[in-house]
Order: structure tokens, then C-alpha cells, then sequence
């Protein structure tokens, strides 16, 4: 996984999140879903969650800058390791981006 896409994703969701005046305000990898566990040569999908701490029109540039703040925080942390352990993403079936999916129930017929 290209932890580049990621945080460019993640970066451009800020984007449009300050552009309707809305403060995410929990930015962490905890809060960063994948959607699609990629195929060879497939790009994943990196969306925000968890919108509990978020406010809404938000005008000040400063209390936006918490997010801008934590964004590079998280970006920081992305690249802090030589090999970045993508474990801690989890998907949007549950599982986590290290383990694999829970394998699907059996049915009795």
C-alpha cells in the first residue's frame, strides 16, 4: 500500500471538509478507513470516520488550523517508519488492514 495516496487522501478530505467550514477535529490513523483492500497494482481508498469531535461552520482560521495541525501529525506518522505497518487501518468490512477478513459464516441448509 502507498501510504502517499493515503495521506494525499486524507489531505484533500481536510481540504473539503475546511472548504464547508466543517473541523473534523479527531484526525488519527484510528479514524482513517480503507474501503477497498487493493488488487496488485490497485490504489486504495482512504476515507475519514469517526465525526463524533467534528464542528460545523466553523469560520476561524485558527480553529481550523487544529485540524492542519493533526493532519501532519498523522502524515508524520505515516512516514515515521521505514516500513509502515498498515495494521492499524482497518477496513470498511471490520477487518484490520494487517489480518485477514473474517472468513464468512457457514449456513446450515
Amino acid at each position: 500500500m502507498d501510504a502517499v495516496t493515503i495521506a494525499s487522501q486524507v489531505a484533500s478530505a481536510v481540504y473539503y471538509l475546511h472548504e464547508h467550514y466543517i473541523l473534523h477535529g479527531a484526525i488519527a490513523v484510528d479514524n482513517v478507513m480503507l474501503l477497498a483492500k487493493p488488487a496488485p497494482g490497485q490504489t486504495v481508498i482512504a476515507k475519514l470516520s469517526n465525526f463524533a469531535a467534528a464542528a460545523l461552520e466553523v469560520r476561524s482560521e485558527h480553529v481550523l488550523s487544529l485540524d492542519v495541525r493533526a493532519l501532519v501529525v498523522f502524515v508524520y506518522n505515516l512516514f515515521a517508519s521505514e516500513e509502515f505497518d498498515f495494521v492499524n487501518f482497518s477496513y470498511s468490512d471490520g477487518h484490520a488492514a494487517g489480518s485477514a477478513p473474517a472468513p464468512p459464516k457457514k449456513t446450515s441448509q
